[in-house]
């Protein structure tokens, strides 16, 4: 379903989500972007069982992760601030 979120991440922290439902053979997607672009924030998106289904670890405040679900379930997602400095990020799913 459908989720924006604006929160604040410590330097190094990492947030976790409840589980977002997610409908089978539909695209789904995860955008997050940092308010400070000197930012380095990762997404990884999980399915029931745990099993990384996404990621998006490069260097930059933005993360994104799209897939298509083959069962309609509940996905985690958990975002990662890999950088020494705090900074607030939008999240943004469909």
């Amino acid at each position: 379903g459908e989720v924006y979120s604006i929160t604040t991440i410590r330097a190094g922290g990492t947030d976790s989500y409840p589980p977002m439902t997610y409908t089978g053979g539909e695209y789904a997607d995860v955008y997050i972007e940092g308010a400070k672009s000197s930012a380095d924030l990762n997404v990884f998106v999980r399915d029931k069982q745990g099993r990384l289904v996404c990621s998006d670890t490069d260097i930059s405040a933005i993360a994104y992760c799209g897939w298509r679900p083959g069962a309609t379930e509940g996905y985690t997602v958990e975002v990662k601030n890999k950088s020494g400095i705090a900074t607030s990020y939008s999240l943004i799913t469909n």
